[in-house]
């Protein structure tokens, strides 16, 4: 069984190698917990080299190098028993007194067994090799189990009485690592030619890394959601004071020109208020129509301002399917500001909406003054282009979808929206 064995440490050894390698260049975690498991993977590989050494030299039990990997063996086994119990304690935020009196009782027994299984080493109280290699139980090996099987009780007290604080997952590890090598730890008994316990403990290791690299890539993407909420709330705080003092100028204007007209203006932007305050504020997709609500009564505003000089057409193909708050209508307004606004005699805006099939277009096309497309619309300079690298960004972030512009030097600009259906229903 010796070829069969070498085989299983050698595979055993390469598995922990790799999530090793894996764990140290890992800059993930809480960093505490992670240089425990670290170290159960260093005393593991250790334990396993050691096993390997076992192998080749416990013919000759004199021999410096089987005592010394003996030693090894005996003090990484009963390290990574205490070092686990570290690593999920570690999860326990509310520790109690009882809680560390079980941590060094443990660390006790560990400290015990190892001491008792290194003498071993040198009397033989526990086993022995026969010419094959293979071991023979003397009447005291179960004895020598007795320390490493109180650690394993106390540590499934500990799980038992902190399940709620330790989570799902870690119970399920931390019982992991308990009923394997405790498994392990029979069938050696029973099958004394096989090192199953190496392999149920190289299990425990993978299986917590397993589910440890999950979890973190689990808050990686939680915090990529929170990160990417928080920037779209500063850019819709961005955007929702050009609007506002657009549109208090439009009326401005409006007041001194046509008192009456300017009345009307204020009960459109009234009415804009009471019904949308709601998508004003929001950091999810709303309903297109709603968005379309908004440029309604933004163009309403407009076209009271410019009069004859603003001509808007509606080409909607499609309503149903939704869009981040205030992303069409900033492009409108663009549209109107820097386009038709800046024509003689005015010019139109057009919004159109089309059902591509896997994805949905919006198109906002004006026929004003345009720009070089080597001088594109520079998101930096609110003053002249409002949001429009928020509405990019959120377009972006909130759906998946883009948005293109293009536009041509006195014959106008078109800003196009592609979304995504998947994101866009």
């Amino acid at each position: 069984m010796i070829h069969s064995n070498t085989i299983l440490l050698l595979y055993a050894s390469l598995v922990i190698l790799i999530i090793m390698i894996s764990s140290l260049t890992s800059r993930y975690g809480d960093p505490k917990t992670k240089r425990l498991f670290d170290m159960v993977l260093i005393l593991q590989l250790s334990r396993l080299i050691s096993e390997l050494g076992f192998i080749f030299s416990a013919y000759n039990r004199s021999e410096p190098m089987y005592i010394l990997c003996g030693i090894v063996n005996y003090l990484a086994f009963y390290g990574i028993i205490y070092m686990i119990t570290l690593y999920f304690v570690q999860s326990i935020l509310h520790q109690s007194k009882a809680l560390i009196v079980i941590t060094r009782i443990i660390c006790f027994f560990c400290i015990v067994g190892s001491v008792l299984w290194i003498i071993s080493l040198f009397n033989d109280m526990f086993l022995q090799y026969d010419i094959h290699n293979h071991i023979i139980p003397q009447p005291l090996y179960w004895l020598g189990q007795v320390p490493g099987w109180i650690a394993v009780i106390l540590d499934f007290v500990i799980i038992f009485t902190n399940s709620r604080e330790l989570g799902i997952r870690n119970v399920i590890c931390f019982l992991t690592y308990l009923i394997l090598p405790a498994l392990g730890t029979l069938f050696r008994g029973y099958w004394f030619s096989q090192n199953f316990q190496s392999l149920a403990i190289t299990l425990t290791c993978l299986l917590i890394y397993s589910i440890s690299h999950v979890d973190q890539q689990n808050l990686l993407k939680e915090q990529e959601k929170k990160l990417a909420n928080e920037r779209i709330r500063v850019m819709l705080s961005q955007i929702q004071p050009h609007f506002m003092y657009n549109t208090l100028n439009t009326i401005y204007y409006l007041a001194g020109k046509n008192p009456e007209t300017a009345q009307r203006a204020i009960s459109e932007f009234s009415d804009y208020l009471r019904g949308n305050i709601d998508s004003l504020t929001t950091d999810a997709t709303i309903p297109f129509d709603k968005e379309l609500e908004h440029i309604r009564h933004y163009l309403s505003l407009e076209e009271i301002r410019f009069e004859d000089e603003l001509q808007v057409r509606y080409e909607i193909h499609t309503k149903d399917f939704r869009v981040p708050p205030l992303t069409i209508q900033p492009l409108v307004e663009n549209a109107v500001k820097h386009g038709v606004g800046r024509k003689p005699g005015g010019g139109t805006v057009t919004i159109v909406t089309d059902d591509l099939g896997n994805s949905i277009r919006i198109q906002v096309i004006d026929d004003g003054v345009g720009f070089h497309a080597d001088q594109p619309y520079d998101p930096d300079d609110n003053k002249t282009h409002v949001g429009l690298y928020s509405v990019r960004e959120r377009i972006r972030s909130m759906t998946g979808g883009s948005l293109n512009i293009k536009s041509t030097p006195g014959e106008g600009t078109s800003a196009e929206v592609i979304l995504p259906k998947s994101f866009s229903q």
